[in-house]
C-alpha cells in the first residue's frame, strides 16, 4: 500500500539572507551556519479509521526544505515549494 500526503504549512516572512543565497551563485563563496528550524508539526492519522494503526509523523521545516520523522522509519529530507504565501511539503508513506 502506498500513501501520498501533502500538508499546508503557514510560515512567517522568509529570512532575506536565505533568499539571497541562490543569487550569489559562483561569485563568492561564503560560510553559512546550519539553518534554523522555522516550524515544528506533529501529525497523527489513521488511514482506515482503525485506532490501532495510527501513523505518527513529526515535520520540521527549514524554509526550502523539511525533515519528516515517521515512527518506525528513517527520517527523510524533502524539498518544499511555495505558492504565494503558502509553503507545501509532500511525502509518501509505504
Amino acid at each position: 500500500m502506498l500513501i501520498s500526503s501533502s500538508d499546508l504549512i503557514a510560515l512567517g516572512e522568509q529570512d532575506p539572507d536565505q533568499s539571497d543565497a541562490g543569487k550569489q551563485g559562483k561569485k563568492k563563496k561564503r560560510i553559512v551556519e546550519a539553518p534554523r528550524a522555522c516550524s515544528y508539526f506533529h501529525c497523527e492519522y489513521s488511514l482506515l479509521g482503525d485506532e490501532k494503526d495510527v501513523v505518527k509523523t513529526d515535520v520540521v521545516t527549514y524554509g526550502v526544505a523539511a525533515k519528516i520523522y515517521t515512527e518506525g522509519q528513517e527520517a527523510k529530507v524533502l524539498k518544499t515549494w511555495q505558492e504565494g504565501d503558502t509553503t507545501w511539503v509532500a511525502w509518501t508513506h509505504a
